[in-house]
């Protein structure tokens, strides 16, 4: 029996649409193609079964404000979603979150804690080492569930209560556990 390879879309949040830098890391682990947010259209949507939200530059100033208006078709989608770091601010920020910015980046290593297991996580441990590169963070929304949170309490792993999307806030792309977190996406996609 042939599996069918699941349709995954990257979308690109970087202001410079020639900017790929952070869907080519994501693509070094889930081979599929990317696209820039200005031109997500319903019908380029419709042939992909799932969809990763990238990050983004620390220099681009209210991306995620700027952003929003593309992502609108997320309220109501029942296509597999994750957000990465910019990605993961989107959709809280969609559902209802607040979003903090802060003035200083936090760059560099930090360990995670497991709060409720999910496949998502499969393979991780209770607590894992993941990398973090942003300036703003993004408050657990009404309609989700916290699977993970950092040393400060930042919501690091979260999953809509109901649908398949998540948000993760660390670059997955980075670390042995985040690459482990991209190839669960697409199983459960």
């Amino acid at each position: 029996m042939i599996k069918k390879m699941k349709n995954i879309l990257i979308i690109n949040n970087s202001l410079d649409k020639n900017n790929f830098d952070f869907v080519k890391n994501i693509t070094k682990v889930v081979s599929c193609p990317g696209i820039h947010y200005s031109e997500i259209t319903p019908d380029i949507l419709k042939g992909y079964e799932g969809i990763i939200l990238s990050g983004n530059s620390l220099e681009e100033e209210n991306a995620v404000k700027r952003n929003i208006p593309y992502y609108q078709w997320i309220m109501d989608t029942e296509k597999a979603v994750l957000g990465i770091c910019a990605g993961h601010q989107i959709i809280a920020k969609l559902f209802g979150s607040q979003i903090i910015h802060r003035k200083n980046k936090h760059m560099g290593m930090c360990d995670v804690f497991v709060d409720n297991p999910s496949p998502i996580l499969n393979g991780c441990s209770k607590k894992f080492i993941v990398y973090h590169l942003h300036k703003d963070i993004g408050r657990l929304p009404q309609v989700f569930m916290l699977l993970a949170h950092s040393h400060n309490n930042e919501v690091e792993v979260m999953k809509h209560r109901s649908r398949p999307i998540w948000g993760i806030q660390f670059h997955p792309e980075k670390t042995k556990k985040g690459r482990l977190i991209l190839k669960n996406f697409t199983k459960l996609v």
